[in-house]
């Protein structure tokens, strides 16, 4: 049996005499044949662009070869020579001998491209009429019988092959080869085959994932099987469906077939995500504001714009931060002299490109006409306004991403009704995953409720790795009112990692007003006996000034009456144990101090979870950060957990709030916790009514 690529595909109706060619080669060549079906190549031209190459069968003799073969089905083939036309159950049909030829010219020069040199092989061509008896004489010059294959042929596919490959090695009786190695398949493979499993980096971001998902969905093939014959495409998807997968996908197999690429995107802590999975890679990936921000840089040290230069983005950034008329006008002026730009541009979460944004999308190809640009896109996440659909509606694949491959099914239920052309949930996703809600109902409840469901999100994830705190606020991570709140986990007692109590500042918090000075104490991470007995003797010697109100507190034991707590922001405050607030706190902390016992209700030293913005590079050992985001800023990724806290939400039209709303439920995979004002369904109804 041939060694067949891909071993099952997927045949879409209409396509039964592909179907039947295939099992016939597969069932009778022998196994030292590789025969590649439905092929498709992009290949890139000098000084033409991109020019696209197809054909049914690639048969592959690694001591002969290469033979393409074009499938022509139907019960009546008919050929006017005259007007050189070709007929098929009485409908017109384009000329599979030239498809043959034309396609052989372009797969010889994919494959001297592929392998940088000019292959010792030869090429031929093949038609197939599987349905059909062909009279035993030439139809032409250029239409030899010995090269087509009729209903006969069929069942002497063997026979068959080794005519045609006879024939076209007759031609040239000196014509010598070096047979073709396994490496040399393997890298065919990579170019003729629309493999169903996902490339090597994608597999590994998976694995860091702790995710197992190695094949590509029905859907995700035939759409890599469109798009890998046409040059231009826009894609839609819904959240989840795997719009970034698919376009990073792309992305690497095109940068292994020689093509310089652009990964564009508008949220730049997603291009740093995809800059992380394309390592090892030549692919240069920015988000659109820093790659305009790098060229008007480089024009005015007058240096040339390098393709690949690295880009990283600003802690200031936020949604809001997009390029100006001048700098985009400024921008294209300098691509457009800028002779060698990119063969091909993706751009994911293309419904946040405004429309002018794409004129210079459109720069950065070097052949508008031939190159190739991919834009994935989802209407359901338009947190900005977009022409995208009206600009490239002649570009819109023929099919919309509509399967779920992200959410677990619980998930997946709480956002589905915010999509009306959401699909079913996948039946082996249903049932699984974690949802849970928490309702607050004055601001001060969200803190108590957020330790607690950090708690719930570390039995799923071990020190809380894998879980993102997404804010509804109106306002950047940075600025949340949640950046930097800290929370112990009775599990952090376990670990030994270093750390230190900053119980000097809270010491200092009380004493300095009184003259104290942080000199007088040691850097042990926990009060010693030295430091007790300084802070005794400093308290002692301001007993007489407050004698009078001393004698009014002698009732209380302040010992017991007062005691240390961490704030929200991991701040050491003392407390009555009543809560009540210390009224005469001069005199209160003078009476703590006093004693020796006053660090016996100081927290262990241990280190803490501290809410930190994606991105604060900051390294800080003294706590385990706990990624901080905002619903733009992590649009396009996604999270193992993910804890929702709608605070102080985006003002303005409902639908930006349903809008929103979709975005942030839809990037947790297994587990989704909620602190919302009212239930998330509530949400959804007034929103909906009111719209």
């Amino acid at each position: 049996m041939a060694i067949m690529f891909p071993a099952e595909p997927l045949f879409v109706e209409g396509r039964e005499a592909e179907r039947s060619v295939f099992e016939a080669l597969r069932n009778q060549l022998p196994d030292s044949y590789r025969v590649f079906y439905s092929v498709a190549w992009q290949l890139r031209r000098h000084k033409i662009g991109v020019q696209d190459g197809e054909t049914d069968f690639v048969i592959l003799d690694p001591y002969g070869g290469f033979l393409t073969l074009e499938v022509k089905g139907g019960k009546q083939i008919a050929y006017d020579s005259k007007i050189g036309e070709w007929r098929s159950d009485d409908r017109a049909i384009r000329d599979p001998f030239k498809q043959g030829l034309k396609a052989i010219y372009s797969l010889r020069a994919k494959i001297d491209q592929l392998f940088d040199t000019t292959i010792p092989f030869f090429f031929g061509h093949a038609v197939a009429f599987p349905d059909v008896v062909i009279d035993d004489k030439d139809l032409g010059l250029d239409k030899p019988r010995v090269i087509i294959m009729d209903v006969k042929d069929m069942h002497q596919a063997e026979e068959w092959t080794n005519r045609v490959f006879k024939y076209y090695l007759d031609k040239d009786p000196n014509y010598r080869f070096d047979p073709f190695n396994e490496e040399h398949i393997q890298r065919l493979e990579t170019v003729f085959c629309q493999s169903q499993k996902f490339s090597s980096p994608q597999e590994q971001y998976f694995r860091d994932l702790n995710q197992i998902i190695d094949r590509l969905t029905e859907e995700q093939v035939l759409l890599l099987d469109f798009i890998q014959r046409h040059r231009k495409a826009a894609i839609s998807g819904c959240a989840g469906s795997g719009k970034t997968l698919l376009a990073v996908e792309k992305a690497i197999r095109l940068d292994r077939e020689g093509f310089r690429v652009l990964f564009l995107c508008h949220n730049p802590i997603l291009a740093q995500d995809i800059r992380g999975r394309l390592q090892g890679a030549n692919i240069t990936v920015s988000a659109l504001k820093p790659l305009i921000d790098s060229i008007i840089d480089s024009s005015i040290q007058s240096r040339i714009f390098l393709p690949h230069r690295k880009h990283i983005f600003s802690k200031a950034w936020s949604q809001y931060q997009v390029p100006s008329d001048e700098e985009i006008d400024f921008t294209l002026d300098e691509l457009l002299r800028e002779p060698e730009r990119f063969d091909a541009v993706i751009v994911d979460e293309g419904q946040d490109f405004e429309h002018k944004w794409f004129d210079l999308v459109e720069a950065c190809l070097t052949d508008l006409e031939n190159g190739i640009l991919y834009v994935f896109y989802d209407d359901n996440q338009l947190l900005f306004s977009s022409d995208l659909v009206k600009r490239y509606s002649e570009y819109l694949a023929p099919f919309t991403l509509s399967r779920n491959c992200r959410n677990a099914g619980n998930v997946y239920e709480v956002f589905k009704p915010m999509n009306p052309t959401a699909p079913q949930v996948a039946p082996q996703l249903a049932g699984k995953g974690v949802v849970k809600e928490w309702i607050y109902a004055k601001e001060d409840e969200i803190y108590p409720k957020m330790g607690e469901a950090l708690a719930m999100a570390e039995q799923y994830s071990p020190l809380l790795k894998d879980i993102v705190v997404i804010s509804g606020e109106n306002t950047t991570s940075q600025n949340s009112k949640f950046a930097g709140f800290v929370f112990d986990s009775p599990n952090l007692l376990k670990l030994n990692a270093p750390a230190r109590l900053d119980w000097q500042k809270g010491v200092m918090k009380y004493l300095y007003p009184l003259g104290f000075t942080e000199d007088r104490l040691s850097d042990a991470s926990m009060p010693t006996a030295q430091d007790v007995r300084m802070v005794n003797a400093f308290c002692n010697g301001y007993r007489n000034r407050f004698r009078d109100l001393l004698r009014r507190e002698q009732g209380v034991n302040i010992q017991s009456a007062l005691v240390w707590e961490l704030d929200c922001y991991g701040e050491l405050v003392l407390h009555w144990r009543s809560n009540r607030q210390l009224e005469t706190p001069k005199v209160n902390t003078l009476q703590f101090f006093s004693s020796p016992n006053w660090p016996n209700s100081l927290p262990p030293a241990i280190q803490r979870y501290r809410l930190t913005p994606l991105s604060d590079t900051e390294d800080n050992t003294a706590y385990f950060p706990v990624r901080l985001a905002d619903i733009p800023s992590f649009k396009g990724l996604e999270a193992n957990a993910v804890l929702f806290v709608l605070y102080n939400p985006v003002p303005g039209y409902d639908f930006q709030l349903l809008a929103h709303l979709y975005v942030a439920l839809s990037r947790a995979k297994n587990l989704l916790l909620m602190i919302n004002p009212m239930p998330m369904s509530e949400i959804f109804a007034k929103a909906r009514l009111n719209l």
